[in-house]
C-alpha cells in the first residue's frame, strides 16, 4: 500500500496547509494498492489528546546524599496510547539532567540524554506502536519508574531543584480534517483518489495532527500541519505561544513561526514579543518574502562569540523584543522566535506579540519647502518608541535628483589593534550597528606583517556570513597585497567582492 499527497510534489509523503484562520484548504491523498490481492482501506484523521486529570506533577530536590539522583514510580493508565515524561529545572549551563524510563517489569524503554546549555529540558516519549513483542509492558500492581540523574561531568554543586511532569495521552479523531470518503476497495495494483479538506483553527500559529491510512495489516500515519497565518485587522495583528524548552546544547533551541502579508503601500512594519520572567533567552527575527531578515534582536543573537558558549547574564534580564523595518516589500513576511534559553523555573513561559503595519514612528512624515538660494530651513520631527523596548534612533539626509536617490557615504569609527588568533584562525574585529536604507557596506583591512594573509567576513545579526574577501600570495615570499576589501547590498541577496 502507497500512499502520495498531491498538495507538494516535493514533499508527498506530508501535507502543510496555510489556511488563513477559520478558512478551509483541501487536497488529495493518492491511495495505491501494491499488493496482488484487493484491500479495504481505511483513512482516519488522527490526533494526541492529553488526560489532564491523570497527569502526575512532582518538585523534587536533588541533593548529594543520593548523589543528585532519584528514582521516581508512577502507573500507567488504562488506555494509554502514549507517555512523555517532561523535566525542567533551573540552572546555568554547566548542568546536565538527565532520566531515563522503564516499565513495569524493569525493560528499559527509552533514554534521555542532555549536554549541558540553556534548554532546561530533558524529555522522553514512548509510543505504543510497532511489534506485538517489542511494545512497553503495562502489568496491573506493578509501576513504571523514571530515573533521574545528571551527566557524571555536569553535575549540581548543591541542591538542584527539579520539576517532573508525566503526561498520559491516547489516540482520538481529529476534527480538523474532513474525508470524501473514509474507506476505498482496490483492486491489485488500481489507486484511488480521497479528498482532504482541514479547517484552520482562529488563532495563529502551527498545529499537528494526521490521517491514519491501513490496509488490516499495516497501517501508516500521513502527518499534516496547519500554518495559520497572523490575521491583520485594522492594520494590527497578535499571535501568541510558550516557550517550552529545549533538549539540545548552547546553540539548540526551539521555534516559533508566525506568517502575515504586507500590502502594497505599507510605509512601516513593526511587530513585538513580551513575557513576564526574566531567566528565557528569546530572539526576534523579522524575515522578507525573499527569506532575507530585515531586522533582529535578542539577547543571544551572538550566542557563538561567548567562550565556552557562556551567555552574559545580562542578556537574561530581557522580558520583551521589538523588530521594526521601513517601506517593507509588499508579500508574505514572517516573525520567527528563536528560544535558545529557558529559565526551567516552570514547564512553561507564556508569550504574547504583536504586529503593527504603518505605525508611524516618526512624524510628520513628510516635509515639503521651498528655499531661495542660501537660505536655511528648519523644522522638528518627532521619534515615537510604542514598542516594549528601547531602540536607537539616528538621523540622516538623502537627496534625489532626477528622480534617483542619492546617498551619503558614512564613514564608522576605525578598529584598529592586534588580531589575536583562535584554534580556528578566527578573530572578531568589531561590530556595528547598521542603519535602514543602507545602499552599500564596505569594509576594509589593512595589516603591516609581511608573511601574514588576512581574510575579511561581515556577518550579519543571524550570524549568516554576507560578503568575504580573500588575499593571496601567489609564488611570492611576501604577500602580494597586504590589504583586503568586501563589499555588500543589504537591498539585494547577499554577494561578496574580493
Amino acid at each position: 500500500m502507497l500512499v502520495s499527497v498531491a498538495a507538494d510534489k516535493r514533499n508527498p509523503s506530508s501535507w502543510s496547509a496555510r489556511v488563513p484562520g477559520g478558512a478551509w484548504k483541501s487536497t488529495t491523498f493518492a491511495v495505491k494498492n501494491t499488493g496482488d490481492r484487493p484491500e479495504r482501506v481505511t483513512l482516519a484523521p488522527a490526533t494526541y489528546v492529553t488526560d489532564s486529570s491523570r497527569t502526575i506533577v512532582k518538585t523534587i530536590t536533588l541533593t548529594d546524599e543520593t548523589d543528585h539522583g532519584t528514582v521516581q514510580d508512577f502507573t500507567v493508565p488504562s488506555g494509554t496510547d502514549f507517555v512523555q515524561v517532561r523535566y525542567t529545572w533551573p540552572s546555568g549551563s554547566d548542568v546536565s539532567i538527565r532520566t531515563a524510563v522503564c516499565d513495569s517489569v524493569g525493560n528499559f524503554v527509552t533514554y534521555a540524554p542532555t549536554y549541558g546549555g540553556y534548554g532546561h529540558l530533558s524529555m522522553d516519549q514512548i509510543s505504543w506502536g510497532g511489534p506485538a513483542d517489542q511494545r512497553p509492558v503495562v502489568k496491573r500492581g506493578a509501576p513504571w519508574q523514571v530515573a533521574i540523574f545528571p551527566h557524571a561531568s555536569m553535575t549540581p554543586t548543591g541542591p538542584q531543584r527539579v520539576n517532573l511532569r508525566v503526561e498520559f495521552l491516547h489516540k482520538t479523531r481529529w476534527s480538523a480534517p474532513s474525508l470524501s470518503s473514509s474507506t476505498v476497495r482496490l483492486q491489485p495494483r488500481r489507486s484511488a483518489s480521497v479528498g482532504v479538506s482541514v479547517r484552520a483553527p482562529r488563532a495563529a500559529g502551527t498545529y499537528f495532527g494526521g490521517v491514519a491510512v491501513g490496509n488490516g495489516a499495516t497501517t501508516t500515519t500521513v502527518p499534516v500541519a496547519i500554518r495559520v497565518p497572523v490575521t491583520i485587522t485594522g492594520k494590527r495583528g497578535a499571535f501568541s505561544g510558550k516557550i517550552t524548552g529545549s533538549t539540545a546544547e548552547c546553540y539548540g533551541g526551539e521555534f516559533h513561526f508566525y506568517d502575515f502579508t504586507v500590502p502594497r503601500g505599507t510605509k512601516s512594519v513593526a511587530a513585538s514579543v513580551a513575557w513576564q520572567h526574566e531567566g528565557n533567552l528569546v530572539n526576534m527575527y523579522l524575515v522578507d518574502p525573499d527569506g532575507h531578515v530585515r531586522d533582529a534582536k535578542g539577547g543571544d543573537l551572538w550566542a557563538a562569540d561567548y567562550a565556552a558558549g557562556e551567555v552574559p547574564l545580562a542578556a537574561f534580564t530581557h522580558t520583551a523584543e521589538q523588530v521594526i523595518w521601513k517601506a517593507p516589500q509588499p508579500g508574505k513576511w514572517q516573525v520567527l522566535l528563536w528560544a535558545p534559553g529557558f529559565a526551567g523555573d516552570s514547564f512553561a513561559e507564556p508569550y504574547s506579540g504583536t504586529i503593527t503595519l504603518d505605525g508611524g514612528s516618526v512624524s510628520p512624515a513628510e516635509w515639503a519647502v521651498e528655499a531661495a538660494p542660501g537660505e536655511a530651513v528648519t523644522t522638528d520631527f518627532t521619534v515615537s518608541n510604542r514598542g516594549p523596548t528601547a531602540l536607537s534612533a539616528y538621523a540622516t539626509s538623502q537627496m534625489t535628483l532626477g528622480g534617483v536617490a542619492r546617498f551619503d557615504n558614512v564613514m564608522l569609527e576605525p578598529y584598529a589593534g592586534v588580531l589575536e588568533p583562535t584554534p580556528e584562525n578566527f578573530a572578531s574585529a568589531g561590530s556595528f550597528t547598521l542603519p535602514q536604507e543602507v545602499a552599500l557596506v564596505t569594509a576594509s583591512a589593512t595589516w603591516d606583517q609581511p608573511g601574514t594573509l588576512v581574510d575579511l567576513g561581515l556577518f550579519d545579526p543571524t550570524g549568516t556570513d554576507t560578503a568575504g574577501s580573500l588575499a593571496a600570495t601567489g609564488r611570492s615570499p611576501r604577500p602580494a597585497s597586504i590589504a583586503a576589501c568586501m563589499s555588500w547590498s543589504p537591498a539585494a541577496p547577499a554577494t561578496s567582492a574580493a
